[in-house]
């Protein structure tokens, strides 16, 4: 049942806290970050898949959008932050990282911004996205009164 998961996931976490004083602790990253995932502690759970992006070149670009898409909830400006690390690292991740970036530069009304960002951000744009990134493009430069 439900309760006895989320006992038995606060038991786990602080064994992992625990074991954070120790020459275990990098271990306990992960698991840590997912247990803050599941309590939705969106915010410690980002923090955590930053650190493992530091500690795990192979993985950083994966660590990285776990992390941007968990600030999205509680701080959108650090996400777009981090979506803008992703586009820069050329890799898998670019696409996603890239809409989704420019998506919330636009809800969040940073026209300037958008428009700056879209330059480097487009050429990883899936086609059937294009449109709806021109729109935005269109709007933020109407909005900025930067119409050449």
């Amino acid at each position: 049942n439900i309760h006895k998961k989320k006992e038995l996931y606060k038991a786990a976490l602080s064994e992992y806290q625990q074991l954070m004083q120790t020459k275990f602790s990098e271990m306990t990253l992960l698991s840590q970050a997912q247990i803050y995932a599941y309590f939705d502690d969106h915010l410690k759970a980002a923090s955590l898949y930053v650190l493992l992006a530091h500690k795990d070149s192979e993985k950083k670009e994966e660590y990285l959008f776990q992390a941007a898409s968990f600030q999205l909830h509680k701080d959108k400006k650090t996400a777009i932050d981090t979506f803008a690390t992703i586009v820069d690292l050329n890799g898998k991740y670019a696409a996603k990282a890239a809409f989704n970036q420019l998506n919330l530069l636009y809800q969040e009304k940073r026209y300037r911004d958008f428009i700056l960002a879209q330059d480097k951000a487009l050429k990883h744009i899936a086609p059937e996205k294009l449109p709806l990134i021109h729109y935005y493009l269109g709007k933020s430069l109407l909005h900025t009164g930067d119409f050449l």
